[in-house]
């Protein structure tokens, strides 16, 4: 636990009261605001990687449509490695973000 200082009153106080002991400053409104700032920045998070992942998924189908003339090779397994990476992500900030909004 760390001492924080009450924006009510400016005293010192413990980061886990709920309120402030002199004024009753409600200290949990600030937990939220840090909550809220992690939710957007998930949300961000997972419109950047939908962004990239569907990115790769074009590029993969359009080489399977009009396959290069040396063939796939390097290039379209980067592509793919890139595409399961993202998802892998995509799936790690989902499941942060449905643990955020449990509590």
């Amino acid at each position: 636990m760390a001492i924080i200082t009450c924006p009510g009153c400016d005293r010192d106080v413990w980061d886990g009261e709920e309120s402030c002991p002199t004024c009753s400053y409600a200290l949990k409104e600030s937990t939220n605001k840090v909550n809220m700032e992690l939710f957007v920045s998930l949300k961000k998070r997972l419109v950047l990687l939908s962004a990239v992942a569907g990115s790769c998924l074009f590029a993969l189908l359009v080489s399977m449509v009009r396959p290069p003339d040396g063939g796939f090779g390097t290039p379209v397994i980067i592509v793919g490695l890139i595409y399961l990476a993202t998802l892998l992500a995509r799936v790690s900030a989902k499941k942060q973000l449905a643990d955020l909004e449990e509590d």
